[in-house]
């Protein structure tokens, strides 16, 4: 005899925490070398860890942590933002490796408009033009704020 033919409601399996945490899902464009060349649109899941994988290829660690942004003299601060230290040199950023000196930031505060990013890569020459883009930076020149 079956547990549901004898009347008897089935138990219902206890959700994980996995189950529990579903992702927070957002709409977004998608831009290739500039903010206004959006390329596409699509969703972006907030709720991703450095063991899920996308293409068979783990994500990674991606969490920032707050940064001051210099150049020339660390005194000399150009911008803020985050800084991404668990890259690889080999990474890429708008096709061109990341290496060894540099780390990944995103820049969310423009401090000196008007200079010249220390690795300009397409579109992006200016600290103006990198405003909540990823950019590679001297990793000399990346002061951390704090841990976030």
């Amino acid at each position: 005899m079956h547990v549901k033919d004898a009347g008897i409601p089935k138990t219902k399996k206890t959700p994980t925490n996995h189950e529990f945490s579903t992702p927070k899902v957002i709409k977004c464009s998608l831009a290739l070398r500039s903010k206004v060349n959006i390329v596409a649109k699509g969703l972006l899941f907030k709720k991703t860890g450095p063991e899920e994988k996308v293409h068979n290829i783990p994500l990674g660690e991606h969490n920032g942590v707050k940064c001051s942004l210099a150049l020339t003299l660390k005194s000399n601060i150009v911008a803020k933002g985050l800084v991404f230290k668990n890259t690889r040199p080999q990474e890429k950023i708008n096709d061109i490796p990341l290496g060894e000196a540099n780390y990944r930031v995103q820049i969310d505060t423009v401090i000196k408009p008007g200079l010249l990013l220390p690795v300009p890569v397409g579109d992006l020459r200016f600290v103006k033009d990198a405003w909540h883009s990823f950019v590679a930076w001297p990793k000399e020149f990346v002061i951390i704020i704090s841990t976030m």
